[in-house]
């Protein structure tokens, strides 16, 4: 490469260092918080020197990559949440939207959103200062986009090859892309039209929830033993009730609603000034099916959450000898 491009960049290297580790700092915050992959890179002189070549830069301060990072978002509807951030927190120098640009609907290729700012000066301190002018890249990509954009350039960009079918592939996988994300955003309305098929644990798995659900609504569980995910503690509750009754598929669903109907008139008769709230709901329902006599034998895989404030209120659970081990 020239030599005065290697030496430039040796020049702003450590700046660049310093812009992209406030952004990320900023960033990786956010993404935390948002459960969203963050995805942050200085631009190597190679590239750099090559992306000078291409022509399209009249000066060195056009170039507004030199640290670029990427926040992938699960659904395109967090997008402009994720936009409004970058806005709030950044001094906007320039946005261009997802489908902002025009394209032909037969051309399939990358267009995520692509914010271009600057740092935001802290009160009293000049804009000028080199560390508040340098430009940095956010892009926002779908979860799907930004897996075809790592294979991709591997495989296309990085293999060395001008080769139309590998481009010609790389469209088609674009257009994939775009079709998941397309029925992802609209999932609720996408699955209506699949037909449904009868499967007994699902349907078991449905009444658990629904079960615990409308016990809470009607505020006979205390609202802070509500699970986080309900598919999880149905999950969760279905695999306990076979480990202990070690039923075949055919009998574990009448074994389940018998143990719903044990724990949910337990959860009744205390009522909700006296349901144990330093134990989880599946700890409870784990507590009243060993205090009623059902935990006989070993369970079935199955490492039970046995805890000391668990054997305060169902001491009949400590006969489970599959416990899981905390203090080791």
């Amino acid at each position: 490469m020239p030599p005065a491009i290697a030496r430039r960049y040796r020049e702003v290297l450590p700046l660049v260092e310093n812009v992209g580790k406030r952004v990320q700092s900023i960033l990786t915050v956010y993404c935390d918080q948002k459960g969203y992959p963050y995805v942050g890179r200085i631009k190597r002189v190679e590239s750099l020197a090559e992306k000078i070549e291409s022509g399209w830069y009249a000066r060195w301060s056009e170039l507004d990559d030199l640290y670029a990072c990427t926040v992938v978002i699960p659904l395109l509807d967090d997008e402009p949440e994720v936009v409004k951030f970058l806005q709030d927190k950044f001094v906007v120098q320039f946005l261009r939207l997802r489908g902002s640009t025009a394209k032909s609907p037969d051309v399939f290729r990358f267009d995520a959103t692509r914010f271009v700012g600057r740092l935001r000066p802290p009160p009293g301190v000049a804009a000028e200062e080199p560390l508040y002018q340098l430009p940095f890249e956010v892009q926002v990509r779908s979860a799907f986009e930004h897996a075809w954009t790592a294979a991709t350039h591997a495989l296309v960009y990085k293999s060395g090859q001008i080769d139309w079918r590998r481009k010609r592939l790389a469209a088609q996988l674009k257009a994939a892309v775009e079709q998941l994300d397309a029925l992802v955003q609209a999932f609720e309305r996408s699955a209506e039209p699949i037909v449904a098929h009868t499967w007994p644990d699902l349907e078991t798995r449905a009444t658990v929830a629904g079960r615990f659900q409308h016990l809470l609504n009607q505020n006979a569980i205390p609202s802070e033993l509500e699970p986080k995910d309900w598919s999880r503690f149905a999950d969760n509750f279905f695999i306990l009730v076979k480990s202990i009754t070690q039923a075949d598929q055919h009998v574990v669903h009448r074994k389940v609603d018998a143990a719903l109907d044990l724990v949910a008139g337990e959860i009744q008769r205390l009522s909700v000034r006296r349901v144990p709230r330093s134990i989880s709901l599946i700890q409870l329902a784990l507590g009243v099916l060993a205090e009623a006599g059902w935990v006989k034998r070993p369970l079935q895989q199955f490492h039970a959450p046995v805890t000391a404030e668990l054997l305060d209120f169902y001491p009949a659970a400590g006969q489970i000898a599959e416990a899981f081990q905390i203090d080791r």
